[in-house]
């Protein structure tokens, strides 16, 4: 196996009304049997992908009802398996997800136990059918630090629904905007990532090694280790003065090359001062 699966299945969606009041949106029934969940974990499980792991929260019963019967999907133990992984409250951590990056951060120790070198993120509420391996071996070719499936909705829906992302005439992303109030593009990303295993655990562990602090007494959030408080004036522009809370993991991404370039340009200017 070249990658294991991650499926973000614990956000609600209000869009749907009655339909999710009492079950994941991940968990709607489609053409009878099916659950949405299925179109992720039938694509992954074709496509030679057996160890995926399940990230859940709101109204999580009935999927983990669903995701019981692995079988369904030959993921079975010997392989590698299905990881279902809901909230847990422990010493050092007291909060829900807030975000994707955190839900990712919270459960780190999956893919730290992994050895694929890759992984692949997929929502668990789209309906579609892709050869995951296929969009492997591009995200290879291109050299890529990050790959975000996209597609073009053209005048048929309202992008401003989804994330909206410009690209150069080589196919890189130029910008990521997330469900822009107004917006006259119309190519959205449709939440399936393809990243480097330990590129995404550097990433979440920059992020994760941060102290917030409460801004009214200055007291430590429980279950973060104590650092030097950021400066409330400066607008967040590195990796490390993004919080995870509500961050993507393009926002992550993006600040670190940004990190990345500024410290390269310190260390010609230095060169340069020498000669």
């Amino acid at each position: 196996m070249r990658a294991i699966g991650l499926i973000l299945a614990g956000g609600s969606s209000s869009r749907m009304k009655e339909l999710t009041m009492n079950r994941a949106t991940a968990a709607l029934p489609i053409a009878g049997g099916y659950r949405s969940i299925d179109f992720a974990l039938s694509s992954m499980s074709s496509s030679h992908i057996n160890k995926v792991g399940v990230i859940t929260q709101y109204n999580s019963k009935s999927l983990t009802q669903h995701l019981n019967s692995s079988k369904w999907w030959d993921f079975g133990r010997k392989k590698g398996g299905l990881f279902v992984f809901t909230p847990t409250q422990t010493h050092d951590n007291s909060y829900w997800y807030r975000g994707t990056a955190d839900a990712i951060a919270q459960n780190i120790d999956f893919l730290k136990s992994s050895h694929e070198p890759y992984v692949i993120i997929a929502s668990g509420d789209c309906v579609y059918k892709m050869d995951m391996n296929k969009l492997l071996e591009y995200h290879i070719g291109k050299n890529s630090d990050i790959t975000i499936v996209t597609k073009d909705l053209g005048t048929m829906d309202d992008p401003s629904r989804f994330g909206v992302v410009s690209v150069d005439e080589d196919g890189r992303v130029t910008e990521f905007e997330e469900k822009p109030i107004v917006t006259s593009k119309t190519l959205v990303s449709t939440g399936i990532y393809v990243i480097r295993r330990r590129q995404l655990i550097e990433l979440i562990q920059e992020e994760d090694d941060l102290e917030y602090l409460e801004e009214d007494d200055m007291t430590v959030t429980p279950g973060r280790r104590k650092k030097k408080a950021p400066k409330p004036e400066k607008a967040p522009q590195t990796t490390s003065e993004l919080s995870l809370e509500n961050a993507s993991l393009w926002d992550i991404h993006k600040a670190k090359k940004k990190q990345n370039a500024t410290e390269t340009q310190e260390i010609c200017n230095k060169k340069n001062n020498k000669t």
